[in-house]
């Protein structure tokens, strides 16, 4: 029997060398009690430059990695090896953990436990230097080997077309490449019938350091990285609204020309022209107008006109997948050699000659919702001829980023949740913002934030303001078409009022035009034919 007991420990040593293979230090006895050294334990820690080890830090060696297991948010995670180096102990994981994952180290024989410090982050982004009139960027990521991150881009690929609800649920999602079919291959409908057109965004996180003066980088994840933010899921318009035209009146993103949802000013005696309004975005509505009917989709605060933060978020995901502020740069399809996206968005629907534009339709909008539909969650630019435009500039470019139609051009888009109050002759122009949009309002500093102050004349600007938000804010001026943040600023100067914000140039705008172009010298209440909104979910 005494043989018998020894040749089991000599199997169980066996399967336990297998299982831990174990270099550096032989097994220890004595030097305290195992539960004393235990508690002894100095550190455990995850590096970010090891992801699948802990490391585990006593005051001396002692053979206890046989009797250690590890859980990963609670279920178990298989140990492949446990090597000491000196006092320190490295179990390798089967694989590896991620920032936000809760690691557990238990010691079998007295059922004692440690946490497992997580020090893994895994980002990737850009850096913006100020003093670099280039408007390209620097690609960043948390490790060398991350760099694969800007060719994979994990937060970007999420990014995908649906039927929202308006409760908020996710009717359905489109084919990724065809969104005349639902994800399951059946037909879609994109005229109402099945919801609103929307684009989700997944949740990431987000931050912006500002390592030195004037350097930003700008940072994003798909898991809780130290210092980032958590960005929720969120929905964004594929089109530029329009509204339907007998009470109560709501705003769509759809594709629909038929009478009711009748986009410019409603004009049914162009309907059959060369001029149609059927199927074009809803204009000569105001901003309180487009935040009211947005807000008939549902009996809550959810639907909005996009706020300005959506929207730089939006930009933010574009500078970090393009490498570039220039939103207007040629398209290119062709992926660098690492597999990066280069290029940008091309210039949009912004190239039309102004006088005949309005000749042609008095500035209402050119572009049918759905034209760039051919490119479903893609990105990239369809042609399009606006009948019978007047002269060769009828002949456009239709862009679309990952799903989203005309970012920039056709007409202007206003943004809710902001807000500038010029103090008239000798003071400033005060950029507000508001994150509840239970609070939004107009010509109130009330619940809003003071952000900072924008230039009072008319610009290119050089630099923005770096919001920890993500909302970036024209600063300082000097830059021009192709420099810098290559978009334009406009103003109504110190005059003392009130302005809401529109972003991103009509189809005459050209090289004014782009993802922050912004002018702020309309009010909430101001109405124009080339001035349009797109609708936002904030689940």
């Amino acid at each position: 029997m005494v043989l018998i007991g020894k040749m089991k420990k000599i199997v169980k040593s066996v399967i336990k060398s297998v299982v831990f293979p174990v270099t550096g230090v032989p097994f220890r006895m004595g030097g305290g009690s195992l539960s004393s050294y235990w508690t002894s334990l100095i550190s455990a820690v995850i590096a970010n430059t090891d992801r699948d080890a802990i490391v585990m830090t006593f005051p001396s060696a002692k053979a206890i990695e046989s009797d250690l297991s590890v859980t990963v948010n609670g279920a178990a995670r298989n140990i492949t090896s446990a090597t000491w180096a000196g006092a320190v102990l490295t179990l390798v994981l089967a694989s590896e953990v991620v920032p936000g994952d809760v690691v557990v180290v238990t010691f079998a024989t007295t059922g004692q436990t440690a946490n497992v410090t997580n020090n893994v982050d895994i980002w990737y982004g850009v850096t913006i230097d100020e003093a670099n009139a280039s408007p390209d960027l620097t690609r960043i990521a948390s490790t060398a080997g991350d760099m694969a991150l800007h060719a994979s881009l994990p937060v970007h690929v999420l990014m995908k077309g649906c039927l929202l609800n308006d409760n908020g649920t996710v009717n359905y999602y489109l084919k990724t490449d065809d969104w005349t079919k639902k994800a399951d291959g059946n037909a879609s409908k994109l005229d109402g019938t099945d919801g609103q057109v929307m684009i989700e965004i997944p949740k990431f996180y987000h931050k912006i350091d500002n390592p030195s003066s004037g350097v930003y980088q700008h940072k994003i994840s798909l898991y809780p990285c130290t210092g980032f933010t958590e960005i929720p899921k969120f929905y964004i318009g594929a089109y530029k609204s329009t509204v339907n035209r007998t009470a109560p009146i709501k705003q769509w993103s759809i594709v629909n020309a038929n009478a009711e949802y009748r986009g410019g000013n409603n004009n049914a005696a162009l309907d059959g022209a060369d001029n149609t309004q059927l199927g074009k975005p809803a204009t000569l509505l105001s901003l309180i107008n487009f935040r009211t009917y947005a807000r008939a989709r549902n009996a809550d605060t959810k639907w909005n006109v996009i706020p300005y933060r959506q929207s730089m978020l939006l930009f933010d995901l574009f500078i970090i997948e393009y490498a570039t502020l220039n939103s207007q740069k040629a398209f290119n399809a062709t992926l660098t050699a690492e597999g990066y996206k280069q290029g940008g968005l091309g210039a949009g629907v912004t190239t039309v000659t102004s006088a005949t534009w309005n000749k042609f339709n008095a500035y209402y909008p050119l572009i049918p919702c759905g034209t760039s539909n051919s490119l479903a969650n893609g990105t990239g630019e369809v042609n399009y001829t606006i009948p019978n435009f007047g002269d060769a500039s009828g002949a456009v470019k239709v862009n679309r980023y990952r799903g989203v139609e005309n970012p920039f051009g056709d007409i202007w888009e206003w943004c809710d949740g902001a807000s500038i109050f010029n103090e008239g002759a000798g003071g400033v122009s005060k950029f507000y913002t508001c994150d509840n949009p239970a609070n939004f309002a107009d010509g109130t500093a009330t619940n809003y934030d003071h952000r900072a102050n924008l230039p009072i004349a008319n610009t290119y600007p050089i630099s923005m303001w770096h919001d920890d938000k993500g909302i970036l804010i024209p600063k300082d001026s000097g830059g021009d078409a192709a420099t810098y943040w290559c978009d334009y600023y406009y103003t109504s100067g110190l005059v003392n009022a009130w302005r809401a914000l529109l972003r991103g140039g009509g189809a005459n705008a050209l090289s004014a035009a782009g993802f922050v172009s912004l002018t702020a010298t309309n009010a909430a209440t101001s109405r124009g034919a080339n001035l349009g909104a797109r609708l936002c979910y904030l689940p």
